[in-house]
């Protein structure tokens, strides 16, 4: 009787390697399922629905009351660096990690609603404490500081400002990915 060995010609082995070949693609695409999975998943924001918020008595009353001047997704009209001061603007904070616009200019006692157009968690914040950067919080003086807390996802916040000058904010988050921002409150 001869002696038979296994050889890569053989059914068997065909088998075992065409086995092995699924189960490495099966194992990659597993992989790259929890890899998505762990940071998000694919960068394809969808908009959450935002209702209008309801009045308040004054900005002040209500910090995330939307002003009813601000358009959304866009500053106000003039209120981009260059144009005339407006009495409202709109600043979008979006998966890219930036204010959008990244100046806004503004008359004394005009409001600035921040919306989160993103996935993530923003905030506008204006305080050196908090600050990693100081050159990042600036403020004029006689002004108070003011940080928004989280604005989740859909949401917004809104400040009103009362002391002219020139004022650099952050996002707590975001600052060390360049999520800074410049208001000119003009008087």
């Amino acid at each position: 009787m001869r002696h038979l060995q296994s050889a890569p010609g053989l059914p068997g082995e065909a088998e075992r390697r065409r086995f092995l070949a699924r189960a490495l693609i099966a194992i990659a695409a597993l992989v790259s399922i929890m890899g998505l999975a762990a940071c998000g998943g694919p960068a394809t924001p969808s908009p959450a629905p935002s209702a209008p918020a309801a009045p308040a008595a004054s900005p002040a009353a209500s910090p995330r009351m939307a002003s009813p001047a601000a358009s959304p997704g866009a500053a106000s009209p003039g209120a981009a660096a260059g144009g005339p001061a407006a009495m409202a603007a709109t600043v979008d904070m979006g998966d890219d990690l930036k204010y959008s616009p990244e100046h806004v200019t503004i008359k004394k006692g005009g409001t600035i609603t921040w919306k989160n157009t993103s996935g993530v968690v923003h905030t506008a914040t204006d305080d050196p404490s908090k600050a990693a950067d100081p050159a990042n919080a600036k403020l004029p003086a006689g002004a108070k500081t003011w940080d928004s807390g989280n604005i989740d996802p859909g949401k917004d916040f809104t400040h009103t400002f009362d002391t002219a000058g020139d004022y650099t904010y952050f996002c707590i988050p975001h600052e060390s990915a360049g999520m800074v921002g410049t208001i000119t409150v003009q008087p």
